[in-house]
């Protein structure tokens, strides 16, 4: 996308300007600061062979622009930084009315994450953990991204537990979940409580569902008196 501003500012205009007077030094730093940080990503990722997501091409890539009007050493003359603005804008109003389609409309059968019920997951948890003890609800793990959802619409800050085990999760032990109580939510219908749970256990299905229509089990692991 970044070419499309250079195309409508005219690129055969670019080669009869004149040449820019930018220092080596600056093209030098521009081009570590844009370019490093995917070169490490990329290869991290092969040697731990880990995926690669899109998303973080954002904010690596924030100085390309700037980088590519140094590459190609000219000066900018008035009309062709207006064309840039105009199809840069253009551009910023197009890809956003995309962002609202694909909230409505689901393209490659994955659901945005936009699209989750974020308040009435939270909600929903928070009121079937009133009704079921008088503890305070300090403690949400199973799948990281549904525990999230639960945890990040309240107030207070909760320990988010990052799956059903406490190995990515050192700042809790099972003696916390023991003696203070944890919630669990999973996606799609699940029979066994997690094994932290040691107490009692209320299971549940949430009225709630994800977007793409699976259920989601809950497990109150209550407080041991």
């Amino acid at each position: 996308m970044v070419f499309v501003p250079l195309m409508f500012a005219g690129l055969m205009a670019l080669r009869r300007t004149p040449n820019s007077s930018a220092r080596d030094s600056d093209k030098m730093f521009l081009r570590i600061v844009t370019l490093a940080p995917v070169t490490l990503t990329v290869l991290f990722a092969l040697i731990s062979n880990n995926r690669i997501k899109d998303m973080w091409g954002m904010p690596m890539f924030t100085s390309l622009g700037l980088l590519i009007v140094m590459e190609t050493g000219r000066e900018w003359s008035i009309a062709m930084a207006r064309r840039a603005i105009l199809a840069s804008s253009s551009l910023i109003i197009l890809v956003g009315i995309g962002f609202v389609l694909h909230s409505y409309f689901i393209f490659g059968g994955q659901v945005p994450r936009t699209n989750w019920p974020m308040r009435a997951l939270s909600n929903e948890v928070h009121s079937l953990w009133r009704e079921s003890t008088n503890s305070p609800l300090g403690i949400i793990g199973g799948m990281p991204w549904l525990a999230g959802l639960a945890a990040v619409e309240t107030p207070l800050r909760r320990h988010v537990v990052i799956g059903e085990t406490l190995d990515h999760s050192p700042w809790i032990t099972a003696d916390d979940i023991k003696t203070k109580g944890g919630l669990f939510l999973f996606s799609g219908a699940r029979e066994a409580a997690p094994s932290l749970c040691k107490g009692p256990v209320n299971k549940n299905i949430l009225k709630t569902q994800t977007p793409d229509g699976q259920p989601i089990t809950v497990f109150l692991c209550l407080p041991s008196s």
